[in-house]
């Protein structure tokens, strides 16, 4: 590989488009707590997994779903995670 005059080397990237993400389906579900489900063992389904923290993170700076300044307090949501097989 050739070493370029200011230090670096010649970079050759090859880039191809795959199907690769989840599906996440977010309803209102009648419940004390948002429920996460997902169909990839290992995943965590609480409060720890990113989803759900993004959630609380878009209630809180939109006041949507009753968040910070809101004028109910938040419906549950459950979120149904389909993980590529």
């Amino acid at each position: 590989m050739r070493r370029r005059e200011d230090g670096f080397h010649d970079l050759a990237s090859l880039f191809h488009i795959i199907d690769l993400g989840d599906t996440l389906r977010f309803n209102e579900h009648e419940g004390e707590a948002d429920v996460l489900t997902c169909n990839a063992p290992g995943v965590p389904t609480d409060g720890s997994n990113l989803v759900v923290k993004a959630l609380n993170l878009f209630r809180k700076h939109t006041g949507a779903w009753g968040g910070e300044g809101g004028s109910r307090a938040p419906p549950c949501a459950r979120i149904d995670c389909a993980a590529p097989a």
